[in-house]
């Protein structure tokens, strides 16, 4: 009888431990993927600006926010995702901001979206210096928003 009541135990823990690991793989999520590319700032573009005129300098920076959403089985919805962009590699010189508004994201998609914006406060002189000695001017971008996983509750992704 003990050998009984000893297998029934044992059937049930490894019942219960398979249905914890298939709730457990189906109620997950991941956070989507971000990423910056495509990053034109005609101001130092070499090949447009080799006299370095100021006045005819275009001080906009344009870029594409790239977002993968792997979850195959929900999708997010995304409030307004706001960037903030820097000159260097620390958030000494703020150079301008830029916001897209809030959007739903398919399960397994991907979204590219493109924005520009015009550059305040951007040392050119520093970033033509760099450019020039063919070294690379850094741009750095903070990206926030809030990421809601569609009827599955909410995270906070930054």
């Amino acid at each position: 009888m003990a050998k009984s009541n000893a297998s029934t135990c044992y059937t049930m823990i490894l019942t219960l431990g398979v249905t914890a690991l298939v709730l457990w793989l189906s109620l997950r999520t991941t956070k989507p993927k971000c990423s910056i590319g495509d990053v034109y700032v005609q101001g130092l573009d070499k090949s447009i600006n080799s006299n370095n005129n100021k006045t005819k300098r275009d001080n906009h920076i344009s870029f594409q926010l790239n977002l993968k959403n792997e979850m195959k089985d929900k999708a997010v919805r995304y409030d307004n995702i706001t960037l903030n962009f820097y000159y260097g590699k620390n958030t000494s010189y703020p150079i301008g901001n830029y916001t897209f508004v809030k959007f739903k994201q398919g399960k397994d998609k991907e979204a590219s979206k493109v924005g520009m914006f015009e550059a305040q406060n951007m040392p050119w002189d520093n970033a033509i210096k760099d450019v020039s000695n063919n070294s690379k001017a850094i741009i750095r971008v903070d990206v926030r928003t809030k990421v809601r996983v569609h009827e599955k509750g909410e995270a906070s992704f930054n």
